[in-house]
């Protein structure tokens, strides 16, 4: 086991608690990023989603117009 002075392991502690802090403000960066991420996913596969409905939608609106049907 180490044994520190006491002004030695005050300073070490010191220097433990400034790394951390520094580690947690870029993880919480980090984690901005990653929610701003995952907005813009969310957001582009909704969209894509739309459009491949209306797609779908035409499609069948013009199959159906072809075979004389009420498609809805």
């Amino acid at each position: 086991m180490l044994e520190y002075t006491l002004d030695d392991a005050e300073a070490l502690l010191l220097k433990n608690q400034e790394t951390a802090v520094k580690s947690l403000a870029q993880v919480e960066e980090d984690l901005g990023f990653l929610r701003d991420q995952t907005t813009t996913l969310e957001v582009s596969i909704l969209s894509t989603r739309i459009t491949v409905w209306f797609v779908f939608r035409s499609s069948l609106s013009r199959v159906c117009g072809i075979m004389g049907v009420d498609w809805f």
